[in-house]
């Protein structure tokens, strides 16, 4: 009785987070094993093997680290966060389309027409601009590194228990976005532009102008990020309005690098095709319902969800 108590004392907000978001998945794929099972039966044991794995590893990795200090727990859960999200997101590549075969380019579409007459990638050629292009694409980028520029800041100076709330708000992230993509699959603009039997759903004029920088991480991104339903909601928004209200919260002599970048990831996504303008919205609308439940700083507690955050002392 007393080590499940530990155990379950071990078991921190974003542990539980994860752990629930990998349960899910389980069950998901379960349910659905004999649709995954058509893309071929080593990509549904490989599916099952990594929701087991990541079931064990993350408890595990709890009760491991339960007797370090608060700033040692918090560090080593950071790549664990990192690796089971970027795991969970490229294996939706494999079974969205076939647990949710109805995918939903057209209505995203429809929302950028009535906003502005065609796609808003297509909207947005007019300003095209190859130096444009480079800075939006590197903005981009920055994507993968923002928050961990970010949990150094904090560790830099000592907010240990801000950098835990950022940890459970980037854990929020990775598995609302996830749950959203099986819900609501589609495909980024750039990716249906250049499908066969779209009927001319997304029309450009041209390739983006840009340089080598453009491309190298344009293709290099396209490779990595083998999960190509992912776009509503906009992940990349979700994370950098979650960024740029923690660092407003948590760090705001940081805060006018962070604008910077992120305003340029967050437009990015629009003149780069790769998102649709309702994507934006809803990434801007979830990020906000996650920072709306942390604290404000070290030893707030006024958020519905204070306590729950704060977590092990």
């Amino acid at each position: 009785m007393e080590q499940t108590k530990r155990f379950a004392a071990a078991l921190e907000p974003f542990d539980l987070l994860l752990t629930g978001y990998w349960a899910l998945l389980l069950a998901l794929h379960l349910v659905f094993s004999v649709q995954i099972a058509q893309a071929g039966r080593n990509v549904l044991a490989q599916v099952l093997a990594a929701d087991l794995l990541f079931l064990v590893l993350i408890p595990a990795v709890a009760w491991a680290t339960s007797e370090l200090d608060l700033k040692s727990r918090t560090i080593i859960r950071v790549p664990v966060m990192y690796v089971s999200g970027y795991v969970g997101f490229v294996m939706g590549g494999t079974y969205i389309p076939l647990v949710n075969p109805f995918l939903m380019e057209k209505a995203l579409v429809s929302f950028d027409i009535a906003l502005f007459g065609e796609p808003v990638a297509a909207f947005l050629e007019g300003i095209a601009w190859a130096p444009l292009t480079d800075f939006l694409q590197v903005c981009y980028a920055t994507h993968y590194v923002a928050a961990l520029v970010l949990f150094i800041l904090l560790f830099k100076n000592g907010k240990v228990r801000e950098a835990r709330y950022l940890l459970t708000a980037t854990a929020a992230v990775f598995v609302s976005r996830l749950l959203f993509y099986v819900l609501v699959p589609a495909r980024s603009p750039y990716v249906v532009a250049a499908l066969p039997g779209m009927d001319g759903l997304i029309l450009f004029d041209a390739p983006l102008p840009g340089s080598a920088i453009t491309y190298t991480i344009r293709d290099f991104l396209h490779a990595a990020e083998a999960n190509k339903f992912d776009c509503f909601p906009s992940g990349h928004t979700e994370l950098s309005v979650v960024l740029l209200i923690a660092v407003w919260r948590y760090h705001r002599k940081a805060f006018p690098p962070f604008l910077v970048v992120l305003s340029g990831l967050i437009f990015g996504t629009l003149y780069l095709r790769y998102h649709y303008v309702i994507d934006l919205a809803v990434g801007a609308l979830l990020a906000w319902l996650i920072m709306w439940y942390l604290p404000k700083g070290d030893g707030d507690k006024s958020g519905p969800s204070g306590r729950f955050v704060e977590g092990g002392s």
